[in-house]
């Protein structure tokens, strides 16, 4: 009798290990997000794009809120700022000279001293989100609720002197994130062709019909009713 109850708890135990690792899995799964290598171009997939080749954008210029529905800031309140590798002062554009690379010449980056960059959805909450990113270091991108929840995630290995951009995105479900966050171990990294359906506007509610002005419009109707029936 000793003997089965002991093998009864030995696969008891089993099945709760099992249990644990496979929930864990799972778990991992939800908030894997999706990395492409090797690209040099965001296709969107039917999501709002936005580019950083703006002509009116120049080197050095805040984007901060800039752009409809999105808000940027670093890890201080700072602005993200846009680089432009036609100005010949940065660390490209490879190829053929530096270690970064962008699709086209201006990208977003955090500027100096700033060790992650933060951007809010201000019209509402959204279910996707991508980039491309050029990093020495690698890069997270990490997307919230308005709780500050991790809902998915993405990694991006170092991909510098490639002349190849990283895609990194993350989704859920449902529209549920309410802002997403981007770091690496020390600033090296930029972004650039951000694509998401976040709302580029806020939205307008139709106001509701006032229910005092039902009972006087059919007042009033009744009272054009009986005198179209009164005898002339």
């Amino acid at each position: 009798m000793r003997i089965k109850i002991r093998k009864g708890i030995h696969m008891l135990k089993i099945l709760f290990i099992l249990s644990t690792v496979i929930s864990l899995t799972l778990v991992q799964a939800a908030i894997a997000g999706i990395v492409v290598p090797g690209v040099t171009t965001n296709p969107c997939d039917g999501k709002r794009f936005m580019g950083f080749e703006e002509p009116l954008w120049k080197d050095k210029d805040p984007i901060a809120s800039t752009i409809p529905g999105l808000q940027f800031t670093t890890t201080d309140g700072y602005d993200w700022i846009i680089g432009d590798f036609a100005t010949g002062l940065y660390n490209g554009k490879f190829p053929p000279r530096g270690r970064y690379t962008s699709d086209g010449t201006k990208w977003a980056w955090l500027g100096s001293g700033q060790s992650q960059g933060r951007i809010d959805f201000t019209y509402g909450t959204a279910a996707y989100f991508s980039l491309l990113t050029s990093t020495e270091s690698g890069l997270i991108l990490e997307a919230l609720d308005e709780n500050n929840n991790v809902l998915d995630s993405a990694t991006a290995a170092p991909n510098p002197r490639t002349g190849w951009l990283t895609r990194l995105t993350v989704n859920v479900s449902s529209p549920q994130i309410s802002y997403i966050k981007v770091h690496d171990t020390g600033n090296f990294f930029l972004l650039d062709d951000i694509c998401t359906d976040a709302p580029a506007e806020p939205e307008t509610s139709i106001p509701e019909f006032p229910s005092i002005a039902v009972p006087i419009i059919s007042a009033v109707g009744l009272m054009i009713l009986i005198q179209r029936k009164k005898p002339r």
